[in-house]
């Protein structure tokens, strides 16, 4: 056992953990990810700190393995302690930014503006695209090395942390993860907005992923402690948004990104159990393509309700719409 190559493995990690902690708490985040940013951080710097020293590794190359170790275990908390993985990398990252080479390729360049001999000016221009170019290949290594574990994992990236009920104490100050809403091993979820019916229950309605695009919908009926078992709802389109009617049924509006593309909406009744034969209404169906959606409805009087989204017509132009399409439902009872 080599105690110097471990000296100085330890000595550079806990530089690279010291300035972690530094970036992380720019961000006010839980102190657990602050933790684990200094651990990724000191983790990463001293594998690239090790590849450049004793292997025939260049720094670009070591920095994509080092960014790639983060990555991947940045996923891997983000699932023990429900933190988005970008908490723990971004700051873990940060330490191996080369700042050394971009200041040299800055100071070549005024070096160059400044003037000299012909010989001088040929060394600095030298310079400057040496380190310039070492500064945008270790840039693109990074984050080339901390996207591929989202990359490779996809499903399981949305799974980590989108499938927690969110609550407070405080009114709001602080927040935990409390309840798993839905969890499965090939489909995952995420967009999800929650409604409460009149006697109590909390419904989920739910964006799908690897599922053909179904909505899906889990209830809790004990105060969102516990959720019972996901379910497709018999349709496609998202993400759902819930609002209730003055008769206490719930208008369900969504986008629909198939042919042909649009809006639709459907009324459920009041404890949102017939949403898979509630009658489909087609708000729109102009849609130039399936860039279309997240609608939000609002009551106006007893009979009328605007619903608004954004809806796309030419693509190709880069134009999207905001607008609005009012329906008249009439109450029952």
């Amino acid at each position: 056992m080599n105690w110097d190559v471990i000296g100085q493995l330890l000595g550079d990690g806990l530089l690279a953990a010291v300035a972690a902690i530094g970036f992380a708490v720019i961000s006010n985040p839980p102190r657990k990810a602050i933790f684990i940013s200094a651990l990724l951080a000191a983790v990463g710097h001293a594998l690239r700190f090790y590849l450049i020293r004793y292997t025939p590794l260049d720094i670009a190359m070591a920095s994509l393995v080092a960014a790639f170790t983060i990555g991947m275990f940045s996923m891997l908390f983000a699932k023990l302690i429900h933190c988005p993985a970008v908490i723990f990398s971004f700051p873990s990252l940060l330490p191996m930014v080369p700042g050394m080479y971009a200041y040299k390729t800055v100071l070549a360049l005024m070096q160059f503006i400044g003037g000299g001999d012909v010989t001088r000016q040929n060394e600095l221009m030298v310079e400057f695209f040496r380190n310039g170019l070492t500064t945008l290949f270790i840039m693109f290594a990074l984050v080339i090395g901390v996207a591929l574990p989202v990359f490779i994992f996809h499903k399981q990236s949305f799974m980590m942390t989108r499938l927690l009920k969110i609550k407070h104490k405080d009114k709001g100050k602080t927040w935990e993860y409390g309840t798993k809403i839905a969890k499965d091993k090939k489909v995952s979820f995420n967009e999800t907005s929650m409604y409460e019916t009149p006697n109590g229950d909390l419904i989920a309605f739910m964006r799908s992923e690897a599922f053909g695009d179904q909505a899906c919908i889990a209830r809790s009926i004990d105060g969102g402690k516990t959720f019972g078992e996901w379910k497709s709802m018999g349709f496609k389109g998202h993400p759902l948004q819930a609002m209730r009617l003055p008769d206490n049924r719930v208008l369900l509006t969504y986008g629909y990104r198939h042919e042909p593309c649009g809006v639709r909406a459907r009324i459920l009744n009041a404890e949102c159990t017939d949403y898979a034969t509630a009658p489909e209404i087609i708000i729109r169906d102009d849609a130039d393509d399936g860039d279309v959606g997240y609608t939000w409805a609002v009551q106006l009087d007893e009979k009328r309700v605007l619903v608004v989204y954004y809806i796309n017509f030419d693509r190709a132009k880069g134009t999207r719409h905001i607008q609005g399409s009012i329906l008249e439902i009439e109450p029952q009872g």
